[in-house]
């Protein structure tokens, strides 16, 4: 008995002895896996990030609200290829707080009712901010649901009551205002010879803002030109010679015109109907969205001349002028044919604005957004965000584009062939008033 418990004791003491050096043994190898795991998320965390790194680099999706089909598809599909120029060139520099930027792309189809919608898709998208439409009636719709949902809006409208803070305080205006058309129309109208005045604009929000801020400028007696009538038409329309026949019978000399995409082609298809051969057409910047030379029928294009911004105009008949050369390459992955280059390159500048605003604020919190945005007057933007356009000057008491420097930015052009949306055309040196 005592043999056999000696033996169990050494047997006993043995497995103890056995299970201790492998307990070392399964020690150290659960020890080097796990260094080995650790060294290898040390790896990882300082070439890729850690968890919450990666969180704080997700995408940041920027809403857009446009007319992609509709009588505006024109300008919003100009709109949206800009915005595409600027996202690709955000990406490829880092993005946005470090995450990519994405487009959520809504088409509002040129009708209120259906903007008001996206702005509620847009509330549920989550998305950082929206490049709203500058189609007034469109935005109108759009706004409220935006506000109330407090998400940050830039518009190119450049209607002032988009811009009232009381009413939209997270809206901006990327835009030269309605106000700002006004003198240097005028004074295209006494350079071309005018002396009876008959303004056409659509019945919408945006053609009666417009033909306030004409009706009003018309006022000035400096030049002797006078305003004889102002006459409106639907947005839908296909026809307007009756507008037209009460020019003939106030016998306008001059037509200031606000026809926006096709509508262009409506009004001078009635022009040429009319047989309206000695009246001059002084068309003004929104309507130097499309094709020039198709909408103006040939024997008006002598007629024909539109007041634009600068940058719809170039000063050499055969080629770009070369400070947009290399913007045109790139936006023609995403345009083609280019019918106007101002509303693609002002979208690429707000969108760029925003990033940097966005960037500022270290967040995609609104409040902190709109604070940013606030500052973009004395801030020193990069010139790619400021090519052909201007730096808007927004402060905590004005959203609108008025703050900006727009004395210089004028040229009147003629219906030729158009060169990625540009053409011929001489400056407008609208004297200070």
């Amino acid at each position: 008995m005592n043999t056999e418990k000696g033996a169990t004791m050494s047997e006993n003491q043995g497995g103890r002895a056995g299970r201790r050096r492998s307990g070392r043994m399964l020690a150290a190898g659960v020890c080097t896996a796990v260094c080995a795991v650790s060294a290898t998320s040390t790896l990882v965390s300082a070439l890729f990030g850690t968890a919450a790194g990666a969180a704080a680099k997700a995408p940041v999706k920027i809403g857009v609200i446009m007319p992609l089909t509709g009588t505006y598809a024109t300008i919003g599909q100009q709109i949206v290829a800009g915005l595409k120029v600027e996202v690709n060139a955000l990406n490829t520099s880092g993005g946005v707080l470090g995450g990519k930027v994405v487009l959520d792309v809504k088409d509002d189809k040129s009708l209120p009712q259906t903007a008001a919608l996206a702005a509620h898709a847009m509330q549920q998208d989550g998305v950082a901010a929206v490049m709203l439409t500058p189609i007034a009636t469109e935005a109108t719709a759009a706004l409220p649901v935006l506000s109330s949902a407090k998400i940050v809006s830039i518009t190119g409208s450049g209607d002032g009551t988009l811009t009232k803070i009381s009413t939209y305080p997270m809206n901006f205006s990327y835009s030269i205002p309605f106000t700002a058309y006004g003198p240097p129309m005028v004074y295209a109208a006494h350079v071309q010879g005018a002396k009876r005045v008959g303004i056409l604009t659509t019945d919408d929000t945006t053609g009666q803002a417009f033909g306030a801020v004409f009706k009003t400028a018309f006022q000035d007696t400096t030049y002797n030109v006078k305003l004889v009538s102002y006459q409106t038409y639907l947005p839908t329309a296909t026809d307007v010679t009756s507008q037209l026949q009460k020019f003939v019978t106030t016998k306008v000399d001059t037509i200031v015109l606000q026809a926006p995409g096709a509508l262009l082609g409506v009004v001078m298809n009635s022009v040429e109907t009319l047989g309206l051969t000695n009246v001059q057409i002084l068309a003004d910047n929104g309507t130097v969205t499309t094709n020039l030379a198709k909408l103006v029928p040939v024997g008006l294009k002598k007629n024909f001349r539109a007041v634009v911004v600068d940058v719809l105009a170039r000063s050499n008949p055969a080629k770009l002028d070369p400070q947009y050369s290399a913007y045109v390459s790139k936006l023609q992955k995403y345009l083609t044919p280019i019918p106007s280059l101002e509303a693609p390159l002002f979208s690429t500048n707000y969108l760029g604005i925003t990033a940097w605003a966005i960037n500022k604020a270290g967040s995609t919190s609104s409040s902190k957004i709109v604070s940013a945005l606030q500052t973009v007057g004395k801030a020193k933007l990069p010139q790619t965000i400021l090519l052909g356009g201007f730096n808007p000057s927004w402060t905590a008491s004005n959203h609108s584009s008025t703050g900006a420097d727009f004395s210089k930015s004028w040229s009147v052009v003629r219906a030729g062939v158009p060169l990625y949306g540009t053409y011929v055309g001489t400056p407008l040196n609208v004297p200070a008033s």
